[in-house]
């Protein structure tokens, strides 16, 4: 089974680019549904402090098993496991701190539950081809974790103004669906409380979120 954390640029040389409202367009030969969100949906988990990456990792476990660990669980099994981004610490200090967990070793927690696992990333010029990639992985029922801007999705979603001065990354969410024809992408996102089960958000303002990583 394989999965896919698609990340679109690293966060050392991420910048935040202004006023392009058409910087994307959705290939035309694109259209209806890619994913199944409703299915997927199920497999939501909310988080309770800065682990966003180790949730997205359990829904994706669930999403390719059937069996979404829940906070507990993920927790401790990242607590108890070595870090292969960071040599010589375990991947995660536990719920009361305020580092989380790096998406190298979510892979390799990923590798541990039989998921192989590719950490992917785009150029700010290749959003387009970026949202294809994921549209085809989606399509080969394969799961997509990405890292993006929480707020700007959030105030989408609530129908608020998007924040300005945004250039880096600070949530990882899972992509379950993107439907070309209403221009929305579907996401389980740990970090929005129940609303985050299968959130629905304007493809415009996901891929200005999906940008800043």
């Amino acid at each position: 089974v394989v999965t896919e954390f698609v990340n679109y640029i690293s966060f050392a040389v991420t910048e935040f680019i202004h006023g392009l409202s058409d910087w994307f367009t959705a290939p035309a030969v694109f259209e209806g549904l890619y994913g199944d969100p409703e299915t997927n949906q199920q497999y939501w988990r909310a988080q309770s402090s800065q682990n966003c990456v180790l949730m997205s990792t359990a829904m994706v476990i669930g999403q390719l098993t059937g069996t979404s660990p829940d906070e507990d669980e993920i927790v401790a099994e990242a607590v108890a496991t070595d870090s292969v981004a960071n040599p010589g610490q375990k991947m995660y200090q536990g719920l009361q701190s305020q580092d989380g967990v790096d998406v190298k070793d979510a892979v390799a927690l990923l590798d541990r539950h039989g998921i192989s696992a590719t950490l992917t990333t785009y150029g700010k010029s290749e959003g387009n081809l970026a949202l294809r990639a994921v549209a085809f992985a989606l399509d080969e029922k394969k799961a997509v974790s990405v890292g993006l801007h929480g707020g700007t999705v959030w105030a989408a979603v609530d129908n608020e103004p998007l924040p300005v001065g945004v250039s880096a990354a600070d949530h990882q969410v899972v992509i379950t669906g993107i439907d070309f024809t209403e221009r929305v992408v579907y996401l389980n996102d740990s970090g929005f409380a129940e609303q985050g089960k299968n959130m629905k958000v304007p493809l415009d303002a996901f891929m200005k979120a999906w940008q800043t990583d």
